[in-house]
């Protein structure tokens, strides 16, 4: 394997909506990379060294349009058609820009106490949130639909209180404290039933929670627990599971993404594991909170042997009775984490410390296979491959260094 130290070179990596691409920006200028046959090759789409020290670039899924920002001027954010190698248009902002998100509607950006909504169309702006909570990491998710998209931002420093934003209708949908301690990362999946395939179909254990608008996963600076919600047609927000990323240290999470199926979703953090829950698997309640896999009522057990029966009931009891134990007694943030949906896939980086953004998509070559794509800024992306009933351990098959002029990729055994 190639040596995967460190480049201070890399100013930002970025996936793309739907990670068919992914942009990263250096000292020396821009790339953008066409990721093929779910990460099996990738192929130079441009290449910019006129525009050196870019710091954020997003592109808007396949097309030629690209929001940069460069180190030399922070403030500024140029809307380009970069395969046209033109200028749309350019703002400027009062203090330096920190994040932005982009979809087929609006443009957010992300300044450390203010956001900015722009129409996509025309570019011009139409809405500011004035006075947010300081923002010093950007931190922010917007779903991908332009069929009244959701904005997610943190709404305290000092505690996990998030804000929902419709940016669409350019008004307050709801305010949640998903967390006690102050949240680091987001991610929003739209339910926009008009637009969904038969494969995206809501998750069957999503199917006793009605009026689903969107998902929204939140990991707070322990990240020890992500925390799924639902946020409803009639902008109510319910509580749907706790996922468990680790118990026996805390880690900052980098990077939260669902799939484009929804079913899907991963986490990248900077310790050496990325992590990714398989939704329409987790095992839910009538009233919708995350039950664990053994949480087995003697009632409904269908056994045909009757020491199978007890033996069901006592793994039961034994189950809950660990359960009551470790959210009654144990600390809050550990008896969450012992109680909460393991990840189905896991998948080992390289090094711990590689900060990364992740993401997931189906194989091209075998429906049974699921890839899960790692970027990370020391120049590389990574892909890995698992089996989509199996789970476990998914396997490091492909490295792309992204520095290159020409694609360049190592299979991995």
């Amino acid at each position: 394997m190639s040596d995967l130290n460190s480049n201070p070179d890399v100013l930002c990596t970025e996936f793309n909506q739907d990670s068919t691409s992914v942009a990263i920006g250096t000292k020396s200028g821009l790339k953008i990379w066409s990721i093929r046959d779910g990460g099996s090759s990738i192929d130079l789409l441009h290449q910019d060294s006129s525009q050196p020290r870019i710091t954020l670039a997003e592109r808007l899924f396949s097309s030629s349009l690209l929001i940069v920002v460069s180190q030399e001027n922070p403030r500024r954010l140029r809307v380009l058609h970069f395969r046209k190698s033109t200028e749309i248009c350019a703002y400027s902002y009062s203090s330096a820009i920190l994040s932005c998100r982009i979809n087929r509607l609006r443009l957010i950006v992300i300044l450390e106490n203010a956001i900015y909504i722009h129409n996509i169309k025309d570019m011009k702006m139409l809405h500011n949130i004035k006075d947010t909570p300081n923002n010093s990491y950007g931190i922010c998710c917007l779903s991908t639909s332009s069929n009244n998209p959701l904005l997610a931002y943190p709404g305290s420093t000092v505690n996990g209180s998030v804000h929902i934003f419709d940016c669409a209708n350019l008004r307050a949908v709801a305010n949640i404290q998903a967390h006690r301690s102050p949240v680091v990362a987001m991610a929003i999946y739209d339910y926009d039933e008009e637009n969904l395939s038969e494969e995206s179909r809501k998750p069957s254990c999503f199917q006793n929670v009605p009026n689903i608008r969107a998902l929204l996963a939140t990991a707070s600076n322990t990240g020890t627990v992500v925390r799924l919600w639902a946020i409803k047609t009639m902008n109510t927000v319910e509580q749907l599971a706790e996922l468990r990323r680790g118990v026996r240290r805390h880690a900052f999470v980098t990077s939260m993404s669902f799939s484009n199926c929804g079913r899907w979703l991963a986490l990248a953090s900077e310790t050496e594991t990325l992590h990714v829950w398989r939704l329409d698997r987790l095992s839910m309640s009538a009233d919708g909170e995350g039950v664990l896999p053994g949480d087995v009522s003697p009632e409904t057990s269908h056994t045909s042997n009757k020491d199978n029966t007890t033996a069901s009931t006592w793994t039961s009891w034994a189950m809950n009775t660990a359960t009551k134990y470790a959210t009654q007694y144990l600390p809050t943030s550990m008896g969450n984490a012992l109680t909460a949906e393991r990840a189905f896939i896991t998948a080992q980086l390289p090094a711990a410390g590689l900060k990364s953004h992740v993401a997931v998509i189906p194989s091209n070559a075998d429906h049974n296979l699921l890839n899960i794509l790692a970027c990370t800024r020391e120049g590389y992306l990574l892909v890995y491959e698992v089996n989509v009933d199996q789970g476990g351990e998914a396997n490091l098959v492909k490295q792309h260094c992204l520095l290159n002029t020409e694609s360049k990729d190592d299979d991995m055994e």
